[in-house]
């Protein structure tokens, strides 16, 4: 159990956190109400998907997603030049942590189909704009809404993903 000791938040672990660390918007900490739980994990629980994709999904936003589309709005705000790319799966090879990293190097993954190849190009020539400062060849940068590209085959519509991710951790710290 939680509770709050002299303007200190303990927990059963005995680590504490003072409420000048916890969110600005819910003075305990990272707790959210549980209705707001449920909306998001909501959002998540669909297509028959088991508890453990759905808190992968969840997780891969929160994780990835979120702290992505908040730095470049960020970066944005301050006067930076920030872009927002999404890398989605392609015919053979999924989209996870590290899928970049064969284009990236400079190397090919055994057996990739050409769907695979022409992903890990459009990665690579974007790094190369990015380092050569050759930009007018990529999508507008992000501004005071999420902005995205995407490579791969995207479910949905990268920038209109973004927000949708903004909007639905509104106001939820994340560490």
């Amino acid at each position: 159990m939680t509770r709050w000791a002299g303007g200190w938040r303990t927990t059963p672990t005995g680590s504490t956190r003072t409420p000048s660390t916890a969110s600005p918007t819910n003075s305990r900490g990272w707790r959210i109400p549980r209705s707001r739980a449920k909306k998001i994990v909501d959002t998540y629980d669909h297509g028959g998907r088991a508890p453990a994709e759905v808190r992968a999904a969840s997780l891969t936003d929160y994780i990835f997603t979120l702290p992505a589309a908040r730095g470049a709005l960020a970066h944005a705000a301050a006067g930076g030049n920030a872009h927002l790319l999404m890398i989605r799966p392609a015919e053979g090879a999924p989209a996870v942590h590290g899928t970049e990293m064969y284009a990236l190097v400079g190397q090919e993954r055994p057996g990739r189909s050409p769907e695979q190849a022409g992903r890990d190009t459009r990665i690579r020539d974007i790094v190369l704009d990015f380092v050569t400062g050759e930009q007018t060849r990529l999508w507008p940068a992000v501004t005071d809404r999420p902005t995205s590209g995407s490579v791969g085959n995207p479910p949905y519509e990268p920038s209109a993903r973004y927000q949708a991710v903004l909007d639905l951790f509104e106001n939820i710290a994340r560490p």
